[in-house]
């Protein structure tokens, strides 16, 4: 998400509690929450649906789901991280039939994932 100056957020959620609630616990729907080390995400009593980006330590999106419902679970074998946000609405542009996501990750993109010590 961008704000008027076209800034853009990413929080890292490193700790364990930050990992297992994830977006449930943010205050602000903008932006992106990076988890990790993760492999799985769940929706647990959230009240709205998430974009779900899962990242390999090489930094190829392996799996995409837009719009995952509240109380669902969804993982993926091989995942470094994962990447999440609010879900946002459809690009009616697309001529498959899948659901694209407004800005969001599709199978096989490249994240960069620099993590500085």
């Amino acid at each position: 998400m961008a704000d008027d100056r076209g800034t853009r957020r990413l929080c890292l959620a490193a700790t364990f509690r930050d990992r297992l609630m994830g977006l449930f616990s943010r205050r602000s729907s903008d932006g992106v929450l990076l988890i990790a080390p993760c492999h799985a995400v769940h929706t647990f009593g959230m009240g709205y649906a998430i974009d779900i980006a899962f990242i390999s330590r090489e930094g190829r999106v392996l799996e995409s789901y837009a719009n995952v419902p509240p109380w669902r679970l969804r993982k993926c074998s091989g995942a470094y991280a994962v990447l999440e946000r609010r879900a946002s609405g459809k690009d009616s542009s697309e001529s498959s039939g899948e659901d694209r996501v407004v800005g969001w990750f599709k199978k096989g993109d490249e994240v960069e994932l620099c993590v500085r010590k």
